[in-house]
């Protein structure tokens, strides 16, 4: 969330929270849930919380049902979430 005010003196503040693992996971699952187009989902950065590998529409029943069955791990089996230059 970025809150912008605009002025001679106005000085943009700005608040970033990140989600959690799983606030991640149905985010993307919403999104391609509703994915019509024909393509092919590659999620492999060591950043990402899950690897997936899989063709939309082809596979997608395959896909979500990969990201439920990722929804029961509790979020501390997640891989560590970093920024920086690693």
């Amino acid at each position: 969330m970025k809150a912008l005010s605009t002025g001679p003196r106005a000085r943009p503040t700005a608040c970033f929270r990140l989600l959690s693992p799983h606030q991640v996971l149905e985010e993307t699952r919403d999104l391609l849930e509703r994915l019509s187009c024909r393509c092919r989902l590659t999620s492999d950065h060591y950043t990402n919380y899950i690897n997936l590998d899989w063709e939309i529409p082809r596979e997608k029943e395959r896909l979500l049902a990969e990201i439920d069955r990722s929804l029961t791990w509790s979020e501390d089996q997640f891989r560590p979430f970093f920024i920086g230059t690693q």
